[in-house]
């Protein structure tokens, strides 16, 4: 029939006449296929005794091949139990026979499904989250106990908070939240007592959330929280949370008509602005503003390492290790002295900076790191000239530091079984085996590694 007006099969011909979607076609091809090898479920499906469902239920168990050939031979039981069953019911009893017979496959699939099990909670481009995940049987069905505990006691604070308004004349649509809505907050809640008790396990901590903010964005959410219309900001083009190329003739000119925005988190996931300053002052979270500058603040010690709120402090500063070219986490990175504690330098935010483990050793061998006044940095190499911000610029020269040399490992280290930096004097040389590495990238988006969100 399909075939005369050049169509592939019965599915795409159905999909074509009828202006289906592909799924609604296939479910309908699925559907005849099962009715052509149960008469009596047809006549019941023709007569309306046996609905759509029950039908499309049917023809899902039929799908399994290693099932397919007792599930025909069932067809005057199937009638009889998908008229007389509430579908849910019927669906019990469908899946529940499928598993009897094909036990070794159920117990493979639910095998793959744990050996595939994954959980991913996944910031979308607004800035929301989406979360997903999969699991084997019994970690679900425990998952969803406790998940219905605590979605069970947002419903009685609901229940509560209606009565204590209402009294006894509330209603299940007088509730404050939407079921949907007590679903998710239901996963906070579950999230925030894992954390309480993660504080008491070894080598637990308490987990904070630090909400990094420039002063102009909080002074403006302030405002309208108070119920006020603060003036619309008028940011023009300039890039001014980059960092400036310092073989830019004009890089002590000022950038950004409005001043650098940010509204993220440490690890640098995106916030709401009027959220994250409401939650802030309310104490869920911990706010950092920062001044036109860059810089939160001082926390100068008679100490050597940066420890406590200095070490907060400095985090909350960078999103990532400050050398050209990294990008690696400020969560993995390293706080450590631009001007070195043994020469002087102080424990300070002004002389402190984030970098990873591979550049804090490196920058002991010549290499300087220069804070500028708009919070950028900018790191010379051993022979004075700076490594381009951008990855453009001139090349490093050759001669005694040798052209590439920065993009090399650190040097070897004389202790055998050890590698990386010496305490030979500034400008060590590598290993003279050792080759340089041309194929490194020269930025953290090539290294295979996922670059600050």
């Amino acid at each position: 029939m399909h075939a005369g007006d050049g169509h592939r099969s019965a599915k795409v011909m159905v999909r074509h006449v009828a202006n289906l979607s592909d799924a609604k076609a296939a479910r309908r091809d699925r559907r005849a296929r099962c009715l052509a090898r149960l008469p009596e479920v047809r006549e019941a499906f023709a007569a309306g005794r046996v609905g759509v469902s029950q039908v499309d239920r049917i023809a899902r168990v039929a799908s399994n091949p290693r099932v397919r050939d007792q599930l025909w031979d069932l067809d005057e039981d199937l009638a009889v139990v998908a008229r007389k069953l509430p579908y849910r019911q019927f669906d019990r009893v469908l899946a529940n026979w499928e598993a009897m017979v094909d036990e070794d496959g159920a117990r493979d699939r639910n095998q793959a499904t744990h050996e595939a099990r994954d959980s991913s909670l996944l910031q979308d481009f607004d800035g929301t989250w989406t979360d997903r995940g999969r699991c084997a049987a019994l970690a679900g069905a425990h998952q969803r106990a406790v998940r219905d505990a605590f979605y069970a006691a947002e419903l009685d604070a609901d229940w509560c908070e209606a009565r204590s308004r209402l009294g006894d004349a509330a209603t299940f649509s007088d509730l404050r939240r939407a079921d949907a809505q007590r679903r998710a907050d239901a996963i906070v809640a579950i999230h925030e007592a894992a954390a309480d008790v993660f504080v008491g396990r070894p080598g637990g901590h308490r987990i904070v959330t630090n909400a990094m903010i420039d002063q102009r964005t909080f002074e403006r959410e302030v405002v309208r929280l108070a119920g006020h219309t603060p003036l619309p900001r008028r940011p023009d083009l300039t890039l001014s949370d980059l960092t400036p190329d310092p073989f830019d003739a004009d890089v002590d000119a000022p950038v950004g008509g409005e001043g650098s925005f940010r509204c993220d988190t440490l690890e640098g996931w995106r916030l709401e602005p009027t959220e994250a300053v409401a939650a802030a002052l309310l104490g869920h979270i911990r706010r950092v503003v920062y001044g036109a500058d860059g810089v939160v603040i001082d926390q100068g010690r008679t100490q050597r390492c940066f420890t406590g709120a200095a070490q907060i402090a400095a985090r909350l500063a960078s999103q990532t290790c400050i050398w050209p070219g990294c990008g690696r986490s400020v969560v993995h990175s390293q706080v450590d002295h631009l001007n070195p504690w043994h020469r002087g330098g102080r424990t300070d935010q002004a002389n402190g900076a984030i970098v990873c483990g591979r550049h804090n050793r490196l920058k002991e061998h010549g290499y300087t790191i220069e804070r500028h006044p708009d919070g950028s940095f900018t790191v010379t190499r051993p022979d004075g000239t700076p490594i381009p911000a951008t990855g453009h610029g001139p090349h490093p020269p050759t001669g005694r530091h040798g052209a590439g040399e920065y993009d090399r490992p650190p040097p070897r280290s004389s202790v055998p079984g050890r590698s990386g930096p010496t305490s030979a004097a500034p400008g060590a040389q590598t290993d003279p085996g050792e080759r340089p590495r041309r194929d490194q990238p020269r930025d953290g988006w090539g290294s295979g590694r996922r670059g600050p969100p």
